[in-house]
Formats: C-alpha cells, structure tokens, sequence
C-alpha cells in the first residue's frame, strides 16, 4: 500500500493518465470511451505486476490472487487480454511517445531539486541494456547481458542523473549501438523537458565502441545534432576496475 500511497502522492498516475488521453486517439478506437477510474487501473495493474510477483503481462493468464486487485481498486484483477488490448492501443494511437515525454517529466520533477541559475548545470549517465524478446517474428539480434548468448532482442538506453536515479528510458532495435542511441537519448531528454542544462555525459563502457570518438566528433563538428547537444562537452571516459571515471576534454 506503500507503493500505492506513493504513485498517488508523487502524481504518478496523473501524469500518465493526462499522457494517454492526450494522445488524441481516433474515434473508433475504445481509448476515447475508457472512464478515467479504468484508465487509472489499468496503468496501476501494469505499475505492480512485479509487486504480486509477475513478469510480464503474459503471467496475468494463471494469476489467480488478490493483491494486485486490491492495489487497483477492482474486486477481481485485469486478465491478460484485457491488459494485452490496451497496450496494443496505446502503442497505435501515439501513447508510447506521449507516455515516455511524460514520465521524462515526471523523473526530473521527482529527483532534481530547483537549480539556482548561477549553477545551472546537469551531470548524466548513459548506459545500455539488453532485453530478450520471444516472438514468433524475426527482429534484429544481440548480446544479452553476461550470458554470452546472441537472441532476439530490444535494445534499452538509460539517462540518469549524478545520483544514479533514472530519468528516462527509450527502446530502440536490439542492433543499436550505444553511440548511436546517446544523441538521440540526450536530445530526447531536453525536448520533453524544456531545458538545456546537461554540461557532461558520462557514457558505459560500449561508447568506447571504434565509432563513438570519430563518428560522434563528425556529426558534432559538422552541426548533426541540436544546437542543444552541439553545447555539450564531451567527456573523456577512463575504464578502471569496472567503474567509470569521466573528466571533460
């Protein structure tokens, strides 16, 4: 209830119910008729599967407990299907994009504390991950994580701040690489959030890819990127004992 209590309180769920119904989808689609006390549902069930101890919504087909409806404010939890159809809304009517703006928002909102203007300045972390997709469709393949093996997969990139909190997540084809996928997360970060305070990145070890120096110093000399990121200092990254020391060049 915690959990609950505090998805509320930070505005969480306000946050994304505004994202989803802003998302403007067309008329036929059963979005336009979803009462808000649904809506708010069926972002809480997605919220805490893993606090009941699932998943992925594909667990919701045998889940036969109370908790997550309690924590949804149902008699009986949403099913698999009914959780899978809207999804399947939300990506075609434009509500991933509008959810992900969204929660960049809410993620500075929650973690950074008001800037004075003398100092305005913002340290991030770039770092990139891996996840194993099953599907019966072919999609692009790659390592995952340290077990070696080469599967089906979508790529994530993570921007956090200085303390390690995350600010945002974007998924991209599991054939990106990190270099490729770090101007699109920094200029992603600062359109949804208005701002262009990020000074210094400080990137995981796959930006010392043979690209990233040469291809990255390319795009930037010749304006390939936003007069935003075309600001940033790049930062110098030393590999020691498995952690990141950056200083900017």
């Amino acid at each position: 209830m915690l959990l609950l209590a505090a998805a509320h309180t930070t505005g969480l769920i306000t946050t994304l119910s505004t994202a989803v119904s802003a998302s403007r989808p067309p008329d036929g689609s059963r979005l336009t008729h979803l009462r808000l006390e649904s809506l708010q549902s069926l972002l809480l069930t997605l919220l805490f599967l893993a606090a009941v101890g699932l998943r992925r919504t594909w667990d919701l087909r045998s889940y036969t407990g109370d908790a997550l409806a309690l924590l949804t404010g149902r008699l009986q939890a949403y099913g698999y299907r009914h959780v899978e159809r809207f999804l399947s809304q939300v990506a075609t009517t434009g509500g991933v994009e509008a959810l992900t703006n969204a929660l960049a928002c809410w993620t500075t909102s929650l973690w950074r504390a008001p800037v004075p203007a003398a100092e305005r300045s913002l340290t991030v972390y770039i770092d990139g991950h891996r996840k194993p997709v099953y599907s019966e469709h072919l999609i692009p393949r790659g390592l995952i994580g340290c077990t070696g093996a080469i599967e089906g997969c979508r790529a994530l990139v993570l921007l956090h701040d200085a303390q390690g909190h995350p600010l945002l997540v974007t998924t991209h084809r599991g054939d990106l690489h990190l270099t490729s996928g770090l101007p699109q997360i920094v200029d992603r970060y600062q359109q949804a959030t208005s701002s262009q305070l990020i000074v210094r990145i400080i990137v995981d070890r796959e930006g010392m890819g043979a690209e990233s120096s040469s291809r990255v110093g390319r795009r930037r000399a010749h304006g390939g990127h936003s007069a935003a990121l075309r600001s940033v200092s790049w930062p110098r990254v030393v590999h020691g004992c498995g952690n990141i020391r950056a200083s900017g060049l």
